[in-house]
């Protein structure tokens, strides 16, 4: 892999946003509960729609 392949991104890296951080730590066993930490995140300024609030709890089965 040369330096224009490192520019370019081609990292073979998956992102994950915030809430699928969360999703994962849940479905790991590092979280108990999304739902205080979403509205944790809420209380301080994120911004998340009702429908994405029920997709990740629908996710992480709460």
């Amino acid at each position: 892999m040369g330096y224009g392949d490192l520019s370019k991104g081609n990292f073979r890296l998956k992102y994950t946003g915030t809430l699928g951080v969360l999703v994962k730590a849940k479905q790991s066993g590092y979280l108990s509960a999304v739902a205080p930490v979403i509205n944790m995140l809420r209380s301080k300024g994120m911004w998340l729609t009702d429908k994405i609030i029920s997709d990740v709890l629908r996710l992480s089965g709460e």
